[in-house]
């Protein structure tokens, strides 16, 4: 199993765009220009679709001209972000992101009008763009939900499987619908996720055995046979459920503190499939030990860089965990656990619970080529400074001061362990950096990477020279000759 170029792609939530001719513009001012500044004749292409956009998709003339612009700039949706509902640029997002739920038809509705606009979208694709994963909600924002939302939720999830498998069926494409982690959210854990497959086959099993029933009922009346066949085992071993999976955002999971190694073994043990790996880096803040004789000034120093990362659009959930396999304490928001730190910082120095290993871990989007967030430099560690003991991307919990005076760091150890896994464990999901930050980072960072076009293809670069340090890159096949080419597509 490996990757071609031409198949990893990046999220387009981070250009603002609601109605489809924004959509178009964001394709030609910057998609299009990641792929050319790639060399690539062709590119998956990872898009944000409003339910407003869909919505409008759904004239024929609309959706026509949307397709000339996907083709016209070699463009094939591999990818779709049906999480944000709408109004994902506004002054004030938060939790409202998470709206509406899967307890809501609208919801249901959204979610199945993508998965028609991508069979229109990919009806002329060539291999190996002949799928589309499309994420959404982890079923709804944990405070708000109840048993009722619950329910009803695991009803619409399982008619928009079947309507996915239908939809896939019909156009020889493979759809899927990937529910997405998120901290804070009703799923926010591996064993979460395990729980809810079980509801889930339980339900479905159920469901068909009623089906059968009444299948037989109605034959045994009209004099037909009724010989029914047992309910199909799917490729992915889950009876059912076959089209329904995950999107792996690799940042929530590490906010959480799971082991991703740990938790993709478990989800792979347990048959649920993930369509998609969403290639994200947290921030991760690292304490220095509480006998350093500075370290009441640069703790001050290290919540005030923290503070800059706080803002009124998203959502930044935060865990801390007070020692490497501690227990972990969790805030819906940055500023929360801020309030918290300082608050609790002399008792916390005084007892000593400020040790080394102390670690706090923001749901924050940072470049996923970053080791450190140092003024968005990426310092390599000096050769006089190494200490034994694991690498400083696996963990290692080295005093901050022999790396990064900062103390802030990212996750991007558990990027690493997700392609380990992969080259482990082969599969072909879609590999989609997702990077919605760059216009709201801090300006000390914000500064370097004024080029948002850049930087992205620079964090395309680092995804693509992990893959290939794993061998999980082949060459890219030359494109096709004029003669041989689909009429239809990009001269």
């Amino acid at each position: 199993m490996s990757f071609l170029r031409s198949e990893l792609t990046y999220c387009t939530n981070v250009h603002p765009g609601q109605t489809v001719s924004e959509i178009i513009q964001n394709i030609e001012n910057y998609v299009s220009r990641v792929r050319k500044s790639r060399a690539l004749e062709e590119m998956a292409a990872g898009l944000w679709i409003s339910a407003r956009a869909a919505a409008e998709l759904k004239d024929p003339e609309k959706q026509s001209l949307f397709i000339q612009a996907l083709r016209g700039n070699g463009l094939w949706p591999t990818s779709i972000n049906g999480f944000p509902y709408g109004g994902f640029h506004e002054d004030r997002v938060k939790e409202s992101v998470y709206n509406p739920d899967w307890s809501t038809a609208e919801r249901l509705d959204y979610t199945l009008d993508l998965a028609r606009l991508a069979a229109a979208l990919l009806k002329q694709a060539p291999e190996p763009f002949r799928k589309c994963a499309i994420s959404t909600v982890p079923l709804g924002f944990a405070a708000n939900w109840s048993e009722v939302k619950h329910a009803i939720a695991l009803k619409h999830l399982l008619k928009a499987r079947a309507v996915f498998e239908q939809i896939s069926k019909e156009s020889g494409l493979m759809i899927t619908l990937c529910l997405e982690m998120e901290p804070g959210c009703v799923l926010e854990t591996t064993d979460q996720v395990l729980a809810l497959w079980q509801e889930l086959t339980a339900l479905n099993n159920q469901q068909q055995s009623q089906a059968m029933v009444d299948a037989r009922t109605s034959s045994s009346l009209i004099g037909e046979d009724a010989s029914i066949e047992s309910i199909p085992q799917e490729q992915d071993g889950s009876p059912g459920l076959h089209h329904l999976g995950l999107c792996y955002d690799i940042c929530h999971q590490a906010v959480m503190f799971e082991d991703v190694k740990e938790s993709l073994e478990a989800l792979h043990t347990n048959s649920i499939p993930i369509y998609k790996y969403q290639i994200s880096s947290a921030i991760e803040a690292r304490w220095p030990e509480a006998m350093d004789p500075g370290y009441v000034v640069r703790h001050e120093q290290l919540l005030n860089r923290l503070q800059g990362f706080c803002d009124n659009r998203y959502l930044h959930q935060t865990s801390i965990q007070q020692c490497q396999q501690g227990s972990v304490e969790y805030h819906l928001d940055l500023d929360k656990a801020l309030e918290r730190l300082r608050s609790s910082a002399r008792l916390f120095w005084k007892d000593q619970h400020f040790a080394a290993g102390m670690r706090c871990r923001v749901h924050y989007h940072v470049p996923i080529h970053l080791k450190s967030l140092n003024d968005g430099e990426n310092p390599e560690m000096p050769k006089d400074s190494e200490t034994p003991g694991p690498d400083i991307l696996r963990g290692s919990q080295q005093s901050a001061n022999t790396v990064d005076s900062s103390g802030l760091f990212t996750t991007r150890d558990a990027i690493e362990s997700a392609l380990d896994f992969l080259k482990a464990r082969p599969s072909t999901p879609v590999l989609e950096v997702e990077t919605y930050t760059w216009t709201v980072l801090p300006e000390s960072i914000r500064s370097k990477y004024s080029d948002v076009v850049g930087s992205i293809g620079k964090e395309l670069d680092f995804l693509e020279e992990a893959l290939e340090s794993r061998g999980l890159l082949e060459p890219e096949m030359p494109p096709p000759s004029p003669a041989n080419r689909d009429p239809g597509s990009r001269g």
